[in-house]
C-alpha cells in the first residue's frame, strides 16, 4: 500500500514548524506553544489506536487520524495508563510527529518496539522504502533513517521487528498471503538501525502468514507462520546464522497426528539465553487446542505443555498472548475467551469473555505490567477500544482515551 510520509524536508522544518487547526497539518512559521496550543482544543473527533506498547504505566502508541478527509499518522504517548495520548515532539526541531497518508493503514503495516521506557523503534513501509525512527530517550528525540528497496522488494502487508539489545535489531517484511502462499524480505543491523543490510535469506517458507520474528541473540532466532500446509508439523522455524539459513524446528505434537488439520504458532518469548516459550493453536477435526511450549536450552528443544481444548473460530489468526514470566500468561482466543496460564502452561483456567468481537478487525493486542495490571486494544474498521484490567483479568473497564497535542505539562 503506498503512503506518503515525511512530505516535508528536514531543510523545510529546520525553518518551519508544522502547526495543527483542529488536527490537519499544514506548514507555518513558527508560532508559539501557546498559540499551537489554543487551535487544537476540539482535537480528534476521528482517531484510531494502530499500536501499542505498556511499559510500566508509560505507554507509546502509533496513531491515525481523520481531519477534513485527510488521514494522518502519528507517533503518541501517555504517562497515565492509556487515558490521555500526547502526539510526540520532537525536541530537535519545534514539530509534532505526524505525516500525512494517502491511503488508511492497517495495524500490521507498522511496527513498533520498545526494549525499555526509554529505547523503542517505529517503522512504516513508504513507497520504495522503509522508515524508521529511533528514541533513546523516551520518545523526546527521534532520529530518522531509511531502507532503500527496490521494485523487487516485497511490499509489506505484515512488518515485524525485533531487537534483542540497543546495537542488534532485525526486520521482516511479509507480503499478505495470496493462495496462501507469501513473499518475505528480511534485514538486520548491528549498529542500531543507523544502517541496514538485506540478507539472502534461505529457506524461509513461501506458505502460509508470517507472525513474526524473535531473536535472543546475535546468531540465534526464529521465526513463526500460520497454517503453512497441513502436514502433521509446527510452523517454527530457527536460524542459528543470523537469518541467512533456516530450518523447520522439530517440535512434536502433543496428540494424536490422525486428528491433525493445521497449526499457527505465534512468536516465541524468551527471559533468558535458555528459557523461553512459544503458543501454538492446533485445528483438529473435532475442535481447536492450543498448547504452550517451553524450552530450557535455548530453542534446541521444546517441550508442550497440556494441551487444553478452547472455543475458538477455525481461522484461529485473531489469536492474543502476552507472557509476564515463564509461570504466567494470558491468552484472548478468537471466540473472545480468555484464559491466564500458569505452571509453564500445564494449567489453563477460562478467566473473562469478551462477547462484542464480531467485528474485530485484527488481533487484539494485550499487554500486562505486572500480575494484575492490564490492557487489551481492540481494533474495529470504525474505532479502537482500549480496556484495563486491575485484578489480573477478571474484570475490565474500557479506557474512554483522548488524542491531545499539548504536552502533559500543559494547563488544561
Amino acid at each position: 500500500m503506498q503512503k506518503r510520509l515525511w512530505g516535508v524536508s528536514a531543510a523545510a522544518l529546520a525553518l518551519t514548524c508544522l502547526t495543527v487547526t483542529g488536527c490537519g497539518v499544514s506548514v507555518h512559521p513558527l508560532r508559539s506553544e501557546h498559540e499551537a496550543q489554543n487551535t487544537v482544543r476540539d482535537f480528534v473527533k476521528e482517531a484510531k489506536i494502530l499500536k501499542l506498547q505498556l511499559i510500566g504505566n508509560q505507554g507509546f502508541s502509533v496513531v491515525e487520524i481523520t481531519y477534513r478527509g485527510q488521514r494522518y499518522i502519528c507517533i503518541a504517548t501517555s504517562p497515565n495508563e492509556g487515558r490521555i495520548w500526547y502526539i510526540s515532539k520532537n525536541s530537535m526541531i519545534p514539530t509534532y510527529l505526524m505525516w500525512p497518508l494517502d491511503a488508511p493503514i492497517s495495524p500490521n503495516e507498522v511496527a513498533f518496539h520498545f526494549l525499555n521506557s526509554s529505547s523503542g523503534w517505529f517503522l512504516v513501509e513508504e513507497k520504495n522504502s522503509i522508515e524508521i525512527l529511533k528514541t533513546n530517550n523516551e520518545g523526546k528525540k527521534w532520529i530518522e533513517h531509511k531502507i532503500r528497496m527496490n521494485a523487487r522488494s516485497t511490499s509489506a502487508g505484515n512488518i515485524f521487528v525485533d531487537f534483542n539489545n540497543m546495537q542488534n535489531g532485525w526486520i521482516l517484511v511479509s507480503s499478505n498471503p495470496a493462495l496462501q502462499l507469501v513473499s518475505s524480505s528480511l534485514y538486520s543491523t548491528n549498529d542500531g538501525g543507523t544502517t541496514w543490510t538485506k540478507l539472502h535469506a534461505k529457506n524461509i517458507p513461501f506458505s502460509g502468514k508470517s507472525t513474526g520474528i524473535t531473536f535472543i541473540n546475535k546468531n540465534t532466532g526464529f521465526l513463526t507462520k500460520n497454517y503453512p500446509d497441513t502436514s502433521p508439523n509446527i510452523p517454527l522455524y530457527t536460524t542459528l546464522d543470523s537469518g541467512q539459513n533456516w530450518t523447520k524446528a522439530h517440535v512434536k505434537l502433543p496428540f494424536d497426528k490422525k486428528s491433525f488439520l493445521y497449526s499457527n504458532a505465534y512468536p516465541p518469548v524468551f527471559f533468558s539465553q535458555s528459557n523461553g516459550l512459544f503458543l501454538v493453536t492446533f485445528m483438529q477435526t473435532h475442535g481447536t487446542r492450543a498448547a504452550v511450549y517451553t524450552t530450557t536450552d535455548g530453542g534446541h528443544q521444546w517441550n508442550p505443555g497440556r494441551a487444553s481444548l478452547i472455543k475458538v473460530n477455525m481461522s484461529g489468526s485473531r489469536i492474543s498472548d502476552y507472557f509476564l514470566n515463564p509461570n504466567i500468561g494470558w491468552m484472548l482466543s478468537e471466540g473472545g475467551y480468555l484464559w491466564i496460564i500458569t505452571d509453564y502452561g500445564q494449567k489453563w483456567t477460562r478467566i473473562a469473555h469478551f462477547n462484542n468481537l464480531k467485528n474485530i478487525k485484527s488481533a487484539p493486542q494485550m499487554y500486562f505490567t505486572n500480575r494484575l495490571d492490564g490492557w487489551i486494544l481492540f481494533q474495529t474498521s470504525t474505532q479502537t477500544d482500549l480496556y484495563q484490567s486491575d485484578d489480573g483479568g477478571v474484570s475490565w473497564h474500557r479506557i474512554h482515551w483522548k488524542v491531545r497535542l499539548d504536552s502533559p505539562q500543559s494547563p488544561a
